[in-house]
Protein backbone atom coordinates (compact mmCIF):
# COMPACT_ATOMS: atom_id res chain seq x y z
CA UNK A 1 0.00 0.00 0.00
CA UNK A 2 1.42 3.39 -0.87
CA UNK A 3 1.55 6.62 1.87
CA UNK A 4 -1.38 8.01 0.31
CA UNK A 5 -3.53 4.68 0.73
CA UNK A 6 -3.53 3.31 -2.59
CA UNK A 7 -2.75 -0.01 -4.00
CA UNK A 8 0.20 -0.24 -6.35
CA UNK A 9 0.49 -2.55 -9.24
CA UNK A 10 2.50 -5.84 -8.56
CA UNK A 11 5.20 -4.68 -11.81
CA UNK A 12 5.44 -0.61 -9.62
CA UNK A 13 8.71 0.04 -8.12
CA UNK A 14 8.73 0.30 -4.42
CA UNK A 15 11.16 2.84 -3.56
CA UNK A 16 10.57 1.82 0.64
CA UNK A 17 11.05 -1.57 -0.06
CA UNK A 18 14.00 -1.34 -2.93
CA UNK A 19 17.12 -2.07 0.12
CA UNK A 20 15.01 -4.90 1.33
CA UNK A 21 14.82 -6.82 -2.21
CA UNK A 22 18.77 -5.89 -3.53
CA UNK A 23 20.23 -8.97 -2.10
CA UNK A 24 18.94 -12.20 -2.15
CA UNK A 25 19.64 -15.88 -1.12
CA UNK A 26 20.22 -17.35 -4.53
CA UNK A 27 19.77 -17.12 -8.50
CA UNK A 28 16.82 -18.29 -8.78
CA UNK A 29 15.05 -15.88 -6.40
CA UNK A 30 16.79 -13.25 -7.88
CA UNK A 31 15.73 -14.02 -11.45
CA UNK A 32 11.71 -14.66 -9.57
CA UNK A 33 12.18 -11.00 -8.96
CA UNK A 34 12.43 -9.66 -12.64
CA UNK A 35 10.69 -11.98 -13.67
CA UNK A 36 7.87 -10.27 -16.59
CA UNK A 37 9.79 -7.34 -15.87
CA UNK A 38 11.11 -7.41 -20.15
CA UNK A 39 9.24 -7.11 -22.49
CA UNK A 40 9.08 -3.09 -23.20
CA UNK A 41 12.65 -3.00 -25.35
CA UNK A 42 12.20 -0.59 -28.67
CA UNK A 43 14.65 0.40 -30.73
CA UNK A 44 14.82 4.26 -31.21
CA UNK A 45 17.06 5.72 -33.45
CA UNK A 46 19.98 2.99 -33.18
CA UNK A 47 19.33 2.74 -29.46
CA UNK A 48 17.63 0.15 -27.36
CA UNK A 49 15.04 1.80 -25.34
CA UNK A 50 14.12 -0.77 -21.97
CA UNK A 51 12.30 -0.45 -19.08
CA UNK A 52 14.63 -3.24 -17.48
CA UNK A 53 16.55 -3.07 -14.26
CA UNK A 54 19.56 -2.34 -16.61
CA UNK A 55 20.02 1.56 -17.70
CA UNK A 56 20.31 1.69 -20.86
CA UNK A 57 19.34 3.76 -23.92
CA UNK A 58 18.65 7.24 -25.06
CA UNK A 59 18.66 9.94 -22.23
CA UNK A 60 20.47 7.83 -19.70
CA UNK A 61 21.59 11.06 -17.70
CA UNK A 62 17.83 12.57 -17.46
CA UNK A 63 16.94 8.76 -16.56
CA UNK A 64 19.56 9.01 -13.62
CA UNK A 65 18.36 12.32 -12.45
CA UNK A 66 15.01 12.83 -13.73
CA UNK A 67 13.14 9.70 -12.82
CA UNK A 68 14.26 8.42 -9.70
CA UNK A 69 12.03 5.96 -9.60
CA UNK A 70 13.73 3.15 -10.13
CA UNK A 71 16.49 4.10 -12.45
CA UNK A 72 18.27 6.20 -9.37
CA UNK A 73 17.70 3.96 -7.09
CA UNK A 74 19.22 1.31 -9.37
CA UNK A 75 22.33 3.29 -9.81
CA UNK A 76 22.69 4.36 -6.27
CA UNK A 77 22.33 0.65 -5.80
CA UNK A 78 25.27 -0.06 -7.98
CA UNK A 79 27.62 2.69 -6.65
CA UNK A 80 27.14 1.58 -3.19
CA UNK A 81 27.76 -1.86 -4.07
CA UNK A 82 31.12 -0.73 -6.18
CA UNK A 83 32.20 1.57 -3.01
CA UNK A 84 30.90 -1.25 -0.08
CA UNK A 85 32.31 -4.52 -1.73
CA UNK A 86 36.22 -5.55 -2.98
CA UNK A 87 34.56 -8.47 -4.78
CA UNK A 88 33.60 -7.98 -8.70
CA UNK A 89 32.82 -10.55 -11.43
CA UNK A 90 32.14 -9.04 -14.50
CA UNK A 91 30.52 -11.55 -17.34
CA UNK A 92 30.20 -9.99 -20.85
CA UNK A 93 30.76 -5.95 -20.24
CA UNK A 94 32.07 -4.12 -23.14
CA UNK A 95 33.08 -1.07 -21.15
CA UNK A 96 31.54 1.26 -23.75
CA UNK A 97 29.32 2.57 -20.57
CA UNK A 98 30.98 5.94 -19.21
CA UNK A 99 28.78 5.96 -16.33
CA UNK A 100 29.64 2.57 -15.44
CA UNK A 101 33.20 3.08 -16.35
CA UNK A 102 33.87 6.43 -13.89
CA UNK A 103 32.17 4.30 -10.72
CA UNK A 104 34.53 1.32 -11.75
CA UNK A 105 37.38 3.22 -11.74
CA UNK A 106 36.14 4.89 -8.25
CA UNK A 107 36.00 0.92 -6.98
CA UNK A 108 39.60 0.47 -8.29
CA UNK A 109 40.69 3.38 -6.81
CA UNK A 110 39.24 2.64 -2.97
CA UNK A 111 40.11 -0.97 -2.68
CA UNK A 112 43.59 -0.58 -4.10
CA UNK A 113 45.34 -3.74 -3.24
CA UNK A 114 42.14 -5.45 -1.50
CA UNK A 115 40.08 -5.88 -4.69
CA UNK A 116 39.89 -8.77 -6.50
CA UNK A 117 38.24 -8.71 -9.73
CA UNK A 118 37.35 -11.46 -12.42
CA UNK A 119 36.48 -10.41 -15.57
CA UNK A 120 34.90 -12.66 -18.18
CA UNK A 121 34.70 -11.98 -21.54
CA UNK A 122 35.17 -12.61 -25.29
CA UNK A 123 39.15 -11.20 -26.11
CA UNK A 124 40.51 -12.75 -29.16
CA UNK A 125 43.55 -12.63 -30.70
CA UNK A 126 42.51 -10.01 -33.58
CA UNK A 127 42.17 -6.93 -31.25
CA UNK A 128 45.80 -7.77 -30.30
CA UNK A 129 47.37 -4.18 -31.13
CA UNK A 130 44.05 -2.44 -31.17
CA UNK A 131 42.76 -0.07 -28.03
CA UNK A 132 39.53 -0.56 -26.79
CA UNK A 133 37.60 0.77 -24.29
CA UNK A 134 37.43 -3.31 -22.48
CA UNK A 135 40.94 -3.47 -22.54
CA UNK A 136 41.24 0.11 -20.58
CA UNK A 137 39.19 -0.97 -18.13
CA UNK A 138 40.82 -4.78 -17.83
CA UNK A 139 43.98 -2.75 -17.28
CA UNK A 140 42.91 -0.33 -14.99
CA UNK A 141 41.03 -2.96 -12.76
CA UNK A 142 44.20 -5.52 -12.85
CA UNK A 143 46.52 -2.59 -11.44
CA UNK A 144 48.06 -2.17 -14.86
CA UNK A 145 49.19 -6.03 -15.03
CA UNK A 146 47.11 -6.77 -18.50
CA UNK A 147 49.32 -7.45 -21.38
CA UNK A 148 48.39 -7.20 -24.75
CA UNK A 149 49.02 -10.30 -26.76
CA UNK A 150 49.09 -12.91 -23.95
CA UNK A 151 45.87 -12.44 -22.22
CA UNK A 152 43.45 -14.12 -24.65
CA UNK A 153 41.21 -16.83 -25.71
CA UNK A 154 42.84 -19.74 -26.87
CA UNK A 155 42.14 -22.08 -29.91
CA UNK A 156 44.10 -24.75 -28.91
CA UNK A 157 42.09 -25.95 -25.63
CA UNK A 158 40.15 -24.95 -22.77
CA UNK A 159 40.59 -21.10 -21.90
CA UNK A 160 41.82 -21.09 -18.29
CA UNK A 161 41.55 -18.14 -16.12
CA UNK A 162 44.63 -15.89 -16.47
CA UNK A 163 46.55 -14.35 -13.31
CA UNK A 164 46.41 -10.27 -14.20
CA UNK A 165 47.57 -9.61 -10.64
CA UNK A 166 44.01 -7.70 -8.81
CA UNK A 167 41.96 -9.16 -11.80
CA UNK A 168 41.37 -13.04 -12.95
CA UNK A 169 40.65 -13.06 -16.83
CA UNK A 170 38.33 -15.30 -18.66
CA UNK A 171 38.96 -14.50 -21.79
CA UNK A 172 37.08 -17.16 -23.21
CA UNK A 173 33.55 -16.27 -22.92
CA UNK A 174 30.57 -17.32 -20.77
CA UNK A 175 29.65 -20.00 -20.00
CA UNK A 176 33.05 -21.39 -18.53
CA UNK A 177 34.01 -25.01 -17.52
CA UNK A 178 32.79 -26.20 -14.03
CA UNK A 179 37.15 -26.23 -13.21
CA UNK A 180 37.12 -22.56 -13.99
CA UNK A 181 33.66 -21.73 -12.21
CA UNK A 182 35.10 -23.31 -9.05
CA UNK A 183 38.72 -21.10 -9.66
CA UNK A 184 36.48 -17.94 -9.74
CA UNK A 185 34.51 -18.74 -6.60
CA UNK A 186 37.92 -19.72 -4.41
CA UNK A 187 39.55 -16.38 -6.05
CA UNK A 188 37.06 -14.09 -5.36
CA UNK A 189 36.05 -15.51 -1.65
CA UNK A 190 39.91 -16.46 -1.17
Amino acid sequence: MSCGGEYWESSSFDARAFDEWKEYRNANEAYRAIEGVSGSDRTEGGQIVSADPIISGLNKAARLTLNPEPYGYYYRALIDSLLLNERLLAIGYGARDEHLNTWLAQYASRHCDQRRVTWIGKLDDKMVGERTPEKDLITLLSNHKFTDALHYARSDGPNPLVDCGALRLGASGFPVAADVQFEIISFLIG
